[in-house]
């Protein structure tokens, strides 16, 4: 075969294989959790309020349906305060930006609670 094509071939061929690896890095990034998000889903049967706080701005109050979701955007942050009230016994976390999170019930402690699913 002539050195020409054999090196045609040699090409073509790194640039396909080249192509499917970035487009499967693509994809896979493209299913994690931006970096400047977090999202929230209430896991329980019952409506439930809480509060969020990015660093530096005021309590915002948000109440979700069950199964219901909302996502917090902030670009220049790295986390954000959580904050629910369950009957007088307040649980405070904080949240890592690029999360998903679910409240749920927390039955040994007996209150509501907020983690990673």
């Amino acid at each position: 075969m002539n050195n020409s094509i054999s090196s045609r071939i040699i090409n073509a061929t790194i640039f396909v294989v080249f192509g499917l690896m970035q487009a499967s890095a693509q994809g896979e990034k493209s299913k994690a959790p931006p970096m400047h998000r977090a999202h929230i889903v209430n896991g329980t049967v019952n409506d439930i309020g809480f509060r969020v706080r990015i660093p530096g701005e005021a309590w915002q109050v948000d109440r979700l349906a069950p199964g219901e979701g909302v996502t917090y955007e902030c670009p220049k942050c790295k986390d954000m305060d959580f904050e629910i009230d369950t009957a007088g016994n307040v649980v405070t976390r904080t949240l890592e930006m690029g999360q998903d999170y679910k409240i749920y019930w927390n039955d040994s402690a007996q209150h509501y609670d907020v983690g990673t699913p």
